[in-house]
């Protein structure tokens, strides 16, 4: 039996392959164009404290959950509920570096939500001698 089919040359290959890759880039485009409305929603509705914020800013899959913890002075057992939380919203996925560390799947500032600055614990000073008390004798017009 023969084959009618000519077989495809590796550029033509590549060259099917970039359009595919290029055709699925421009479906992307659109279905985030369509959803991004919903997704801004999504965030502002679950992101309703700044310290949401701020941790959901630092989810980028290098962070862990102590180092996020530690920026914004919580417990770090409440970083991984957020985290639970978000993975069942989809608006985390999986690190692309570390396996099993979230990965946000937008920033914020993409979507117009300001991520606000968090005011670090004041950290503690040394003990100030007391003050001397006021000399009774100096600048006062009393008898």
């Amino acid at each position: 039996m023969v084959s009618t089919e000519k077989e495809a040359t590796l550029a033509e290959v590549v060259s099917a392959l970039e359009q595919v890759s290029k055709n699925l880039k421009e479906v992307a485009k659109w279905v985030r164009f369509q959803n991004v409305p919903r997704l801004r929603e999504v965030l502002i509705r679950e992101l309703d404290t700044p310290q949401k914020k701020v941790a959901f800013d630092l989810t980028d899959g290098e962070h862990s959950r102590r180092d996020i913890a530690k920026e914004i002075t919580i417990d770090d057992a409440t970083v991984q509920g957020w985290w639970d939380k978000w993975f069942q919203l989809a608006i985390v996925g999986e690190s692309e570096t570390y396996r099993g560390r979230p990965q946000k799947i937008v920033s914020l500032g993409e979507l117009g939500i300001d991520v606000p600055k968090l005011k670090l614990k004041a950290t503690p000073q040394p003990p100030q001698p007391p003050a001397a008390p006021a000399d009774p004798n100096a600048g006062g017009d009393h008898p």
